[in-house]
């Protein structure tokens, strides 16, 4: 196959799995035709939003006061990051609007459309319209309506068509807020799953990544799952990103597993014990090994370890973020 043709042909494969498991995702919750009618819509507004990903991340939004769903970040072929894309719900004057926008790395807005809304023809149903998304393409921070524009931060409102438009900022400026470009030319510091280690280099053959936040509870260590897909969508398996409590503070750790729960690899990202104690045990070359090939049908115990008399409180740590990992393998994918 000549080269021109490959990137396509991999941006094609990467957005049919998109759609694939966008449609897995949203079929519990509404059956039939229409959910695999949204979920094509999805991935067709991604692929147009950040075209050229060759890796996709994707997580779902819970957040109080929020019109934000989902949000999903866009790799290249070399794991570079392209932008982030935002599935956003307000609520207009005729119902739901389902909407989806983009931002480049440095919080200029890509694109926006408009999939699905019940707004009144000739007036609110503007908002679905090529010019009308135009308007929003490379302004940055908080957007706010205007009879006169004059300003990037500005959008006109067409006349009649006030609740709309409010509903579509609320979205846009929902998604700003998360990306935390309020003012333009803030910092990127979404609070959004770790760049590095990327799933893709823990996991081979990831192309499309499935985040889930998990809601901590005093003493549970587990904060980030993330699962793995290939280009067919099929699991390849599971990376807990864990931060248990060691002798200094936290101790950063990745732990992959198969699909069926079977530890595969121990990361140790980042720590910060004691160099002559728990560190150098940590930063010893194959201290991973001994975890490999351990089942999450059971409690892994600190005696199965190499332990030492100067490193049990980092050695406790690390054997308990795999066992929080164990717990919650069990509790969501058993």
């Amino acid at each position: 196959m000549k080269k021109e043709f490959i990137k396509p042909v991999i941006a094609a494969t990467l957005f049919a799995v998109v759609a694939a498991v966008l449609l897995g995702l949203t079929f519990s919750v509404t059956e039939g035709p229409i959910a695999e009618r949204r979920a094509q819509q999805a991935a067709e507004a991604l692929e147009n939003l950040l075209p050229g990903a060759y890796r996709v991340e994707t997580m779902n939004l819970n957040i109080s006061g929020s019109n934000l769903t989902r949000m999903y970040r866009a790799f290249d072929e070399y794991d570079r990051l392209l932008g982030h894309a935002f599935a956003a719900n307000p609520t207009g004057y005729g119902g739901t609007i389902d909407m989806m926008t983009a931002f480049n790395p440095s919080g200029y807005i890509l694109g926006l459309e408009v999939l699905n809304h019940s707004e009144t023809p000739g007036i609110g149903a503007i908002i679905s319209q090529d010019f009308f998304a135009e308007a929003f393409v490379d302004r940055i921070g908080i957007l706010v309506p205007s009879r006169r524009a004059t300003s990037p931060q500005e959008i006109d409102v067409a006349v009649g068509a006030t609740i709309s438009l409010n509903a579509v900022l609320r979205g846009l400026n929902d998604a700003t807020r998360y990306l935390g470009f309020e003012e333009a030319g803030a910092p990127l510091t979404p609070p959004t799953p770790p760049l590095y280690p990327s799933v893709a280099s823990l996991i081979p053959g990831t192309r499309f990544t499935e985040f889930h936040h998990v809601n901590r509870f005093a003493g549970f260590s587990v904060e980030w799952m993330a699962s793995s897909h290939d280009r067919a969508g099929t699991p390849l398996g599971y990376v807990f990103f864990t931060s248990p409590t060691g002798y200094h503070g936290p101790i950063e750790m990745a732990v992959v597993t198969s699909t069926t729960g079977e530890i595969r690899n121990l990361y140790i990202i980042d720590h910060m014990e004691t160099w002559s104690m728990g560190g150098r045990i940590l930063d010893l070359p194959g201290f991973n090994q001994q975890f490999i090939g351990h089942s999450f049908d059971r409690e892994l115990e600190l005696i199965e370890i190499n332990t030492t008399t100067f490193a049990t409180v980092s050695l406790t740590s690390v054997v308990r973020g795999i066992n929080d990992a164990m717990h919650y393998f069990n509790r969501h994918h058993r």
